[in-house]
């Protein structure tokens, strides 16, 4: 059998996760991605709206950082494409979750802040 280099393997991953195909993201996880990998993405299920997904990715990795590297983050891409119901899990996990790194709320995060402000 042909063993594809990690790489590739944490490449997969991510697509399969930003592109919602949930039972392809469980069978290429494994416990030994880097960190990066996992909070990218986490990004990119949060920007698609995936709440399913994030929901996962939480529970194979409690320690996920809500910000990423380009000062973007999850909160911020939840609110922006108008994924109410994942940015509300997000921030009904604030506690769990690294939200003092995301940006504040501001008029410029989409058609949900209003939501969850009034929340």
């Amino acid at each position: 059998m042909y063993h594809f280099p990690k790489e590739y393997i944490q490449m997969e991953f991510v697509v399969a996760c930003e592109t919602g195909r949930m039972g392809d993201a469980q069978q290429l996880w494994s416990p030994s991605f880097d960190k990066s990998i996992i909070n990218d993405a986490f990004q990119r299920v949060c920007y698609k709206g995936h709440l399913s997904i994030a929901q996962w990715l939480f529970e194979k990795s409690p320690e996920l950082d809500l910000s990423s590297n380009d000062d973007d983050d999850a909160f911020k891409w939840a609110c922006f494409n108008g994924h109410l119901s994942l940015a509300q899990w997000l921030v009904d996990k604030r506690r769990e979750l690294n939200l003092n790194a995301c940006a504040p709320l501001s008029g410029d995060v989409g058609s949900c802040h209003i939501a969850l402000v009034c929340r």
